[in-house]
């Protein structure tokens, strides 16, 4: 029986079938290929997905390279699994969404957040495709998270610097009430007094208080900085036994100075602050185990790129930069903690430490430096101070002449202040040490009694802080009216930062709050015995 061909088509004619065959063939890889193509060409990450049999979840079909990238993750490990398994696993209601999509044809947006080594924040969108296939198309979106995160962290800093400035400066004032009568009440006392003891215990207070103060003033970035050259290393050698007697007995103490670092212009006192404060939170993270603080100092350069990852980088500028640096072996600190460490008051600890590490950026802010934080969980933290290095031929140590002269028993000093307490504390000082004295309670109140008594007036002490005309508008009319009249400027704020904005104006000296007698003795001779402290050009008139 003979074989028949299939109607229509001849058996000559198979040889044409197969090359169709073929050509369709290529078409269809050439297809795949531009798809393909243009999948890897899109910048954001794609996964394409079908829905399975039993609608409850998605089966990865397709995920582009930019996906595998952003995800860390393996073409061949992620195509064929479950979206709930193998995509966004840290995203709740990923496959709901999805299925929300699926039905009603909308597109929706989320955001996913992603916790591993960091989080990281992903903007997502999921359409449906016209063959019923689900597509997720999602971009990196941590970058604008950790600029966010900045902005909040630069406000918050901003606001908690302006409510400790106000704290401390408020203060300060009763804090000057509270010294200065102490002070009076001693020297109007007997020896022998029941009370003396009484009034010694309620100084002893206020100095702390006041030293309670510097921290406020330091977080805020107003603390008083007496600046001048220092070499880290020297600092942190003259602190060895303080330093030793700080930690837990089960830490040890190592030192790792390196042989020739530049000079920093910074106040010794707030450098010791931020070492005592780094090396006690390094004892803390050891705890009641056995292990290592290391205190090292060097000197670096320091790129944008580098400084931009530090805290506190108020567009600092690149350059050399001499650091102290304390390590421990501890816990190390978690990330969401790491985050908080230099909130004021914030602790994990049973019992707070104050302001401890937001002091220590307070201080850092104030000398123009930054904090860089490197830690890891079982294995330790290392917290570096960095201070600008200070080239040491732009530093020349002025000599200090103190003329003491003494005034006339007839001298009369304009006192202003808003603060009833400082004026009535003030007055008794003053009045102690024979002069006579006027007050005023605000800036344009001591214009009026000035223009009144201006021959008679010998020396005017100035609030910074005043309603009505502040200290620096009080000081410029002062200055107008009578050109050669000693100004001393009180505040409770930076002396340094103060002095820069008076530079070349003629101010006669400086007190911070609270100020005792001997200091308000010694800056009345200063200003006093100067005489024409001024120049006699006129204050310009703009």
């Amino acid at each position: 029986m003979a074989i028949r061909g299939h109607q229509g088509v001849k058996p000559h004619d198979h040889e044409e079938c197969l090359r169709k065959i073929e050509e369709l063939e290529k078409r269809c890889l050439a297809t795949q290929g531009l798809y393909r193509a243009v999948l890897e060409a899109v910048p954001a990450g794609v996964v394409i997905c079908n829905p399975t049999d039993d609608g409850r979840d998605f089966t990865v079909t397709e995920i582009n390279e930019a996906a595998e990238k952003m995800e860390q993750l393996a073409r061949e490990d992620v195509v064929g699994e479950y979206v709930s398994e193998a995509f966004f696993p840290s995203s709740e209601g990923l496959v709901a969404l999805m299925n929300r999509v699926s039905r009603s044809g909308r597109p929706e947006k989320f955001s996913a957040y992603r916790d591993n080594d960091c989080v990281s924040l992903r903007e997502c969108c999921v359409r449906r495709l016209p063959g019923g296939q689900i597509v997720i198309v999602f971009t990196d979106a941590t970058g604008r998270l950790e600029l966010e995160s900045k902005i909040l962290q630069a406000q918050k800093l901003e606001s908690l610097e302006v409510l400790a400035g106000g704290i401390a400066h408020d203060f300060n004032n009763l804090l000057v009430g509270i010294l200065g009568n102490s002070e009076l009440a001693l020297m109007d006392m007997q020896p022998e007094a029941p009370a003396r003891e009484h009034i010694k215990r309620v100084e002893k207070t206020a100095k702390k208080a006041t030293d309670l103060v510097k921290q406020m003033l330091a977080y805020s970035g107003k603390g008083r900085f007496v600046l001048e050259p220092l070499e880290p290393k020297a600092i942190v050698q003259e602190m060895t036994h303080l330093l030793e007697l700080s930690i837990s007995r089960k830490a040890f103490l190592k030192y790792d100075f390196a042989d020739s670092v530049p000079l920093i212009e910074a106040d010794a006192t707030q450098v010791r602050q931020i070492i005592i404060n780094l090396v006690t939170n390094a004892s803390d993270a050891i705890g009641d185990r056995s292990g290592v603080i290391c205190i090292a100092t060097g000197a670096m350069e320091c790129d944008r790129s580098y400084l931009s990852e530090t805290y506190l980088d108020d567009d600092l500028p690149e350059g050399l930069y001499s650091y102290v640096e304390v390590s421990d072996t501890g816990i190390g600190i978690p990330l969401k903690v790491r985050e908080r460490i230099f909130d004021p008051f914030f602790t994990t600890k049973f019992t707070g430490r104050g302001l401890g590490l937001a002091a220590v950026l307070g201080i850092v802010r104030g000398h123009r430096g930054a904090v860089k934080v490197y830690s890891e969980l079982g294995r330790g933290t290392t917290v570096k101070v960095l201070f600008p290095s200070l080239d040491q031929c732009e530093f020349e140590p002025q000599a200090v002449n103190l003329a003491k002269q003494v005034w006339a028993e007839d001298g009369k000093v304009l006192l202003v202040d808003d603060e009833e307490t400082v004026r009535a504390v003030g007055r008794s000082m003053l009045e102690r040490l024979g002069l006579e004295v006027i007050t005023a309670c605000d800036g344009q109140e001591a214009l009026d009694l000035f223009t009144d008594h201006a021959d008679g007036i010998s020396c005017v002490i100035l609030d910074l802080t005043m309603p009505v005309l502040d200290g620096e508008q009080c000081f410029r009319e002062l200055r107008r009216l009578k050109r050669d009249i000693p100004v001393i400027l009180t505040s409770g704020y930076n002396e340094q930062d103060l002095i820069s904005r008076f530079a070349g104006k003629g101010l006669a000296g400086f007190m911070q709050k609270p100020y005792r007698l001997a200091v308000l003795e010694q800056k009345i001779q200063e200003a006093m015995g100067a005489g024409n402290c001024g120049s006699s050009e006129p204050e310009p008139t703009s």
